[in-house]
């Protein structure tokens, strides 16, 4: 174990006496990775990295007269200088149309798609700003919405034409449907549209960009469409009971104006028949 150490030790040893040395500068490297700054403390981080000054580095290179980038004078040869050679070689083969030379750094597929869905994610997640329906009057209209909101609802509901007129209506204010109508065209404002609808859409949108505040406006907004509801049914459950009320009411009152009709008429022909009587006996008397 003391000896593996020790190797280890020598090397590290080993490797700052390397990078203390002139001939581990790459040429060029620090040029283009080190900033200048009339800050000392830059100077100082300079130094500690270069390990050299710009005087005793200055001899050690030459700036390469075609493509002017600084080169070891003793004829080796760093990273900017094979970057160099090979841009050269890549725009000659171009110009005589030979086949690209496979990247320096390849970057797989993977990294690409992960981007895609990084970006789908960031249009998926809209903020506040971005959409923004009035919640009190939801009816209105979509008073600013970014086409990638409209364009996402658009593709959620594409089997829906009823949704997709109301998407319309709401992002234009009115829209030119035929719905329910034949071959007859009209224009319709967003509260033409069933309100189950827009609920459906509303609820669509909170499944895509869930939000507390839009979830709280449209619980309360459904709550009240459901009470409304309730209410418009016992309306009309009570509207079918006195409708059958009255219905049976007047089925009544004509049978009794029916029943009284031929009692009057009974009577009245009892009494044509007592007159002709008494005329009778009147006539006898006289």
């Amino acid at each position: 174990m003391v000896d593996y150490l020790d190797e280890l030790v020598a090397e590290i040893n080993h490797s700052v006496t390397s990078i203390s040395t002139l001939d581990f500068k790459a040429p060029g490297i620090f040029q283009n990775a080190i900033k200048r700054s009339n800050y000392d403390v830059n100077d100082l981080l300079e130094r500690l990295v270069k390990d050299v000054d710009d005087e005793r580095q200055a001899p050690l290179f030459t700036i390469d007269k075609v493509h002017k980038i600084p080169t070891r004078k003793d004829g080796k040869k760093g990273i900017l200088d094979y970057l160099t050679e090979r841009d050269d070689n890549l725009k000659r083969n171009r110009h005589i149309g030979l086949p690209e030379q496979l990247p320096v750094i390849h970057i797989p597929n993977d990294y690409y798609e992960k981007l895609e869905n990084e970006r789908n994610t960031k249009n998926r997640r809209l903020t506040r700003n971005d959409i923004l329906l009035d919640v009190d009057a939801v009816t209105s209209s979509m008073s600013t919405a970014s086409p990638t909101a409209i364009n996402i609802l658009n593709k959620k509901f594409k089997n829906n034409r009823i949704v997709t007129q109301l998407l319309s209506a709401l992002k234009n204010g009115t829209v030119i449907s035929d719905i329910g109508n034949g071959n007859r065209r009209k224009t319709m404002f967003v509260d033409d549209f069933p309100t189950e609808a827009i609920f459906e859409v509303l609820q669509e949108i909170l499944t895509i960009w869930p939000s507390d505040a839009y979830e709280q406006d449209y619980m309360n907004l459904f709550s009240k469409y459901k009470d409304l509801i309730g209410e418009i049914e016992t309306l009309q459950d009570e509207i079918r009971v006195q409708d059958g009320q009255l219905t049976a009411q007047r089925r009544s009152e004509t049978e009794v104006s029916s029943g009284l009709s031929n009692v009057a008429q009974r009577l009245i022909a009892k009494e044509k028949r007592d007159i002709a009587k008494l005329e009778s006996q009147i006539n006898d008397l006289t």
